[in-house]
C-alpha cells in the first residue's frame, strides 16, 4: 500500500514549485502553458488555501515527509457542486501508486469536506498513462473533444471524464 499525505503548500515549497511549474517537460499535457515567476509563486504559497474563496486548492502530494508531486481541484463550481481535478507527479515517483492514493484521498476530502456530488478531467488522448490512472480511480469518458488542442502541426482530441462521489 502506498502512503501518501495531503498538505497544503507552504513557503518551503517554492523551489519545487518554480521546478515543477516551469519545465518544459511537464507542460505536455497541459492546454495553456504557463511560466510563473519567483514573485507570483511566493505570493500564491502566502495567500490563503481556501476552495470556497478562491474556485480552486492545491495540495502538496508527500511520501515520507517529501513532496513529490501535487493535486488539485479548481473550476469549482458551488452550484452545481463539482470541480476539476489535476493530478502531477514528479519524474523519479512515477509509476509507484503516488498517483492513485492522491486521487482516492482527493476524493474522499472533496465527499467529506466540501460536499461535492462529482468530480471531472479534461485529459490528452495520447496521455494513455493519466487515463490508465484516473480510469482505475472511478472517472469515466464520457466524451471527447475532437481535435481540440493544436500540437504544433497536427490537432489533438481531449477526453472528458467524470467520476460520481
Amino acid at each position: 500500500m502506498t502512503v501518501i499525505e495531503l498538505k497544503h503548500p507552504v513557503p518551503s515549497d517554492l523551489s519545487k514549485l518554480l521546478d515543477w511549474e516551469n519545465d518544459l517537460d511537464n507542460s505536455e499535457h497541459t492546454d495553456f502553458p504557463a511560466f510563473f515567476s519567483k514573485e507570483q509563486l511566493s505570493e500564491f504559497l502566502s495567500s490563503t488555501h481556501d476552495l470556497l474563496l478562491n474556485n480552486q486548492i492545491r495540495y502538496m502530494i508527500t511520501h515520507k515527509e517529501e513532496r513529490i508531486g501535487c493535486i488539485d481541484l479548481f473550476e469549482y463550481d458551488l452550484v452545481n457542486s463539482r470541480a476539476g481535478v489535476g493530478v502531477f507527479i514528479e519524474k523519479k515517483w512515477r509509476n509507484k501508486g503516488f498517483a492513485y492514493a492522491a486521487l482516492n484521498k482527493l476524493k474522499h476530502l472533496a465527499s467529506t469536506d466540501f460536499l461535492l456530488n462529482q468530480l471531472y478531467a479534461t485529459i490528452y488522448s495520447s496521455n494513455s498513462s493519466s487515463l490508465k490512472l484516473f480510469k482505475s480511480s472511478g472517472f469515466e469518458i464520457n466524451g471527447t473533444r475532437q481535435q481540440w488542442v493544436r500540437k504544433q502541426e497536427q490537432f489533438e482530441d481531449v477526453h472528458f471524464l467524470q467520476c460520481f462521489l
